[in-house]
């Protein structure tokens, strides 16, 4: 039972920052790729 626990926590953890994390990884993502197409236009 315990480690039923430890599973639901993960999950309401992830739930909870996941989409925070995925939102930041592809505003990075976009990010970098202006910035690559501004050197190469330089």
């Amino acid at each position: 039972m315990k480690s039923n626990r430890k599973a639901q926590g993960a999950m309401e953890y992830l739930m909870t920052y996941g989409w925070a994390i995925i939102v930041v990884m592809i505003v990075g993502e976009n990010n970098q790729e202006k910035k690559w197409k501004r050197m190469n236009f330089c």
